[in-house]
């Protein structure tokens, strides 16, 4: 994608089009991979003159300076070697006690300096401000070929264009290519409606844009123009969008702007593949826990049609016939959550939403099926009011049971919901008499007293990272659920990244934790 300033493109009537380069500028893209190829060792400001020596020689400089942005950014840059800038100019600025000098005794200081340092005056004075970004030094060159790098500026010129869509509209040759078109928008957190086309048409996947947002607009926008190369290897595509474009007189006007597979000619950049979306993590706990309280549970089940089109569910949660969905979204919006969970009223079963509090586009938003996930995620007990019969084992009526009756395993970790159905008593119950006989109960499981020092000391010393977090209580068959109650949160950064932290002080929900 480009800053705006390089965008080349014409608009005609209610359309604009991306100019899209070919085999007359093949010389141009090998006049600017030169000139980093034979640069290496120079600074970023003599590579820059280079480039707009370059520019001058042509009549489209923005074509120059766009492919000579390609090529930079995909070079390797470092700081020049030597010691710190920053401590220099400290002792430059002590030298003169921070008075200002004439050049010929800034020349004689840097001449002082100059020996204890190692450098020569002239090294010196040039070393001075070597960590700005302009002066980093070429150290490594990607490996293009020109008809590549022309590939790349005109997918970059659709991106650029794509960054300020009002909405998106996309259709695929296959069902294969639809399911794999939707893991790969809900792998990059986009708000989409799938609808169902009739007379056996194909249907249409919308993608919202970005110009009604009041916040996340340049993120979001990043996210909808990355989008692009994760379809073009996918069989028949089309692309439909309204964009916001301002013309040559300053004018900004929606305009149509159209792409399909027939322009793979100037689009056939090789995209890494991002294979299969993870299963959201947002949802493992509430998965896991749900298997363990005897659920069947589906991470990947198929698209639901209903409400005039297709949903997909990350999990379904089923018994007895009874199923629930639940969908973890990444960026969301009021309106557009509130028409998803309108069209899914009509579902075979509950349609719960889950999304993420910090990637809301606007607030406002309040649902009976809608959970805010906060930093610490979610629980099963946070879906309790819609799953299959939840309400069976809470139903039970309290028992005259002491807790030394309570029949339990002779496991160092148990299932407070197995316990309750093995004993016929509710799982409130259920956890009190676990506690009475020793054990700690938190997030559905209830743990030996004598195992959960050692459960919060291999904890803690997996921290801060969740994945090695993750492995700690696989071990002991508990999940990240559990955190909370041990005292510890999960913070989540984007979609796909988060950290362990332990709360300070140290106060933990279960009692006797160290």
């Amino acid at each position: 994608m480009f800053p705006s300033a390089l965008l080349i493109a014409r608009a005609y009537k209610d359309g604009v089009r991306p100019t899209f380069l070919g085999e007359p500028m093949l010389p141009q893209a090998e006049a600017a991979l030169r000139i980093y190829r034979g640069g290496v060792g120079r600074s970023r400001r003599e590579l820059g003159a280079q480039v707009r020596e370059l520019e001058a020689k042509v009549d489209k400089y923005k074509v120059v300076r766009g492919l000579a942005l390609l090529v930079e950014r995909r070079c390797g840059f470092s700081p020049r070697e030597g010691p710190s800038p920053t401590e220099l100019r400290q002792r430059l600025f002590d030298a003169t006690k921070g008075a200002a000098v004439t050049p010929e005794e800034r020349a004689a200081i840097l001449a002082r300096l100059a020996p204890a340092v190692g450098l020569s005056p002239d090294r010196l004075a040039n070393h001075l401000w070597s960590d700005l970004e302009e002066e980093e030094i070429l150290r490594s060159i990607p490996e293009l070929d020109p008809r590549d790098l022309l590939h790349r500026f005109n997918l970059g010129q659709c991106q650029t264009l794509l960054f300020k869509a009002d909405q998106l509209s996309l259709s695929f040759g296959s069902p294969e290519a639809y399911r794999v078109a939707v893991g790969r928008i809900k792998r990059r957190g986009l708000m989409f409606t799938a609808e169902e086309a009739e007379d056996g048409a194909l249907p249409v996947v919308r993608v919202e844009g970005v110009v009604s947002f009041l916040r996340s607009t340049e993120r979001y926008g990043t996210r909808l123009a990355q989008l692009l190369p994760d379809l073009l290897s996918l069989p028949g595509w089309k692309l439909e969008a309204k964009v916001l474009y301002r013309d040559s007189s300053g004018r900004k006007r929606h305009l149509d702007f159209r792409l399909d597979e027939g322009m793979a000619e100037y689009l056939d950049v090789v995209a890494e593949d991002p294979g299969a979306p993870p299963f959201p993590p947002v949802l493992e706990g509430i998965a896991a826990a749900a298997e363990r309280d005897g659920f069947v549970v589906d991470r990947s089940p198929p698209p639901l049609a209903v409400g005039g089109g297709l949903e997909y569910p990350d999990l379904t949660i089923s018994r007895d016939g009874e199923t629930t969905y639940v969908e973890s979204v990444g960026y969301w919006s009021p309106p557009w959550v509130e028409r998803k969970l309108e069209r899914t009223e009509k579902a075979s079963g509950p349609y719960v939403v889950v999304a993420p509090r910090d990637l809301s586009v606007a607030a406002g938003a309040r649902h009976a099926r809608l959970r805010i996930a906060k930093g610490k995620g979610l629980t099963l007990a946070d879906l309790k009011p819609h799953l299959p019969g939840s309400a069976s084992l809470e139903g039970l009526p309290r028992r005259d049971l002491a807790p030394e009756a309570l029949v339990v395993l002779e496991d160092t970790i148990l299932i407070v919901a197995d316990v309750a159905r093995t004993n016929r008593v509710p799982t409130e119950q259920a956890r009190d008499l676990l506690a009475a006989r020793g054990f700690a109960c938190a997030g559905g499981w209830a743990i030996r007293r004598e195992a959960l020092a050692e459960i919060l000391a291999g904890v803690r010393s997996a921290l801060p990272h969740l994945e090695r977090v993750e492995r700690v209580l696989h071990k002991w068959s508990l999940s990240a659920a559990i955190l909370p109650d041990l005292g510890f949160e999960v913070k989540w950064k984007g979609l796909e990244s988060a950290t362990v932290v332990e709360r300070a002080p140290r106060k933990h929900a279960l009692p006797g934790a160290p």
